[in-house]
């Protein structure tokens, strides 16, 4: 693990002994166009506006075997006119290495929407090219550690030869699962979507003739429940031939609330456990006053809202039995909150208790034509990845949830307890903002505590 130490310009430290050299950085800064976008920094540079302040975000890949210390660099910086200067840079490498991120013990599923992806660079669904971008999306998720494959109806074709005989093409969902395997997203998959909270559900497929036949049903309905039981048990059964079905969750609603939503929900469940009585189910609520009449139905809650702290720390840092529980961290990456806040989700869901964390990646649902140089709407992409002209890029608020993560697995050495108790009983009190201010504080006591502790101090 490593740290850039702050450095005063005019009182830079003795120069250090030259550097065992280090794997190529990789820098990035933030564009005017988003409120904190990043992009790569090359060998060629970038250049900065003379009418805005620029950011500079650093993160440099340090080798396993690099010695513990510190190094010394800097930063060059060249005028139009060709004059040059220097920015000092130190960097302090410590005795403590990290797993890596698909293997962190807080799991980590990012939310993110694929419908509008073709239409946002131009290519159809499902092409080539278009899955030439999922991998790039894909690639930035599993950068920060995520685990977790979500599909949905669109990756599955559903034809309807007659009444009670159905047929279902897996091919792309084998495509995307087998895909995000290859990067690293290989601990679970969540299957979104079997009631529409929003607007009445329909049910899609494709007749005999092959045409695209839509009909509304809710579940109990003839139809709803003849195409989902037979999805179902399809579903299952291929799963379980490709060695998935260990890792699959179906989300069958969002955040079913009311007691109509919740029949619904039930009644959808039902249908999956007939199909094959261990499905595991997932569900996201608003309170963790609904976790007990749902115990029967659910395997995994995605808390959110109010729920956020439900759950005591207690005084080990053990997950807590029974059905899982993940903590959806909207709430620090909601639209005006600011891109540091994103550091808070692993904190908070670490504190609570919570098996994994869940945050959203949403720019692509975002209309591309929201003017965001205005103050009003400075931070109204909450994305972790956000399309670039050539591919998805990460963001500073990427960055800082990764920084979250992170020292969340610190936290987990032996030694580190008194800085998580330090931010449990006073930077939990002000939330993400408080979060936001005193993270570096927080990763330096980790990093220096963890430090002792493989140094036998």
């Amino acid at each position: 693990m490593f740290e850039v130490l702050p450095v005063v310009v005019n009182d830079f430290p003795p120069p250090c002994p030259p550097p065992t050299p280090l794997a190529q950085g990789k820098g990035k800064a933030s564009q005017a166009q988003h409120a904190d976008l990043l992009v790569p920094l090359d060998e060629t540079g970038f250049a900065l506006s003379d009418e805005r302040d620029s950011l500079l975000w650093l993160r440099i890949n340090v080798p396993a075997d690099a010695a513990p210390g510190i190094y010394c660099g800097r930063v060059k910086f060249r005028t139009a006119d060709g004059q040059t200067g220097y920015c000092p840079l130190a960097l302090r490498v410590h005795d403590v290495m990290l797993p890596k991120p698909a293997d962190y013990a807080l799991g980590l599923e990012v939310w993110q929407a694929w419908s509008p992806l073709a239409q946002q660079y131009g290519v159809e669904p499902f092409s080539e090219p278009w899955w030439e971008l999922v991998e790039a999306y894909l690639r930035h998720l599993a950068d920060l550690g995520a685990g977790t494959a979500q599909v949905g109806r669109t990756c599955f074709d559903w034809k309807r030869a007659a009444p009670g005989q159905w047929q279902f093409d897996f091919s792309r969902f084998d495509r995307y699962i087998k895909l995000c395997e290859k990067l690293g997203i290989s601990s679970g998959i969540s299957y979104l979507g079997m009631i529409d909270d929003t607007a009445p559900t329909q049910v899609h497929y494709f007749d005999a003739e092959g045409a695209l036949i839509s009909v509304e049903a809710e579940p109990g309905d003839e139809i709803y429940d003849e195409a989902w039981s037979a999805f179902a048990e399809a579903l299952a059964k291929h799963c379980r031939d490709m060695g998935w079905f260990g890792k699959l969750y179906v989300w069958p609603a969002d955040r079913p609330a009311t007691d109509e939503q919740l029949a619904a929900f039930k009644h959808a469940v039902d249908l999956l456990r007939k199909a094959d009585p261990d499905y595991r189910v997932a569900v996201t609520i608003d309170s963790a006053a609904a976790v007990p009449s749902l115990t029967l139905e659910v395997n995994r809650f995605m808390l959110s809202g109010d729920a956020t702290f439900a759950r005591s720390p207690g005084d080990g840092d053990e997950q807590v039995s029974g059905p899982e529980s993940w903590l959806s961290c909207g709430p620090f990456l909601v639209l005006g909150q600011p891109p540091g806040h994103a550091y808070a989700a692993g904190p908070h869901a670490f504190w609570g208790k919570f098996d994994g964390v869940a945050p959203c990646s949403t720019y692509l649902g975002w209309s591309a034509q929201i003017n965001v140089d205005t103050p009003q709407v400075r931070y109204r992409f909450s994305g972790l990845v956000y399309p670039g002209r050539d591919g998805p890029l990460a963001s500073l608020r990427a960055e800082r949830m990764r920084l979250g993560l992170q020292d969340v697995e610190l936290w987990r050495v032996p030694g580190t307890r008194k800085t998580w108790e330090w931010y449990f009983y006073s930077g939990d009190k002000d939330g993400p903002e408080k979060l936001s201010d005193c993270a570096e504080q927080l990763r330096h006591q980790a990093l220096e505590a963890a430090s002792r502790v493989n140094n036998g101090e």
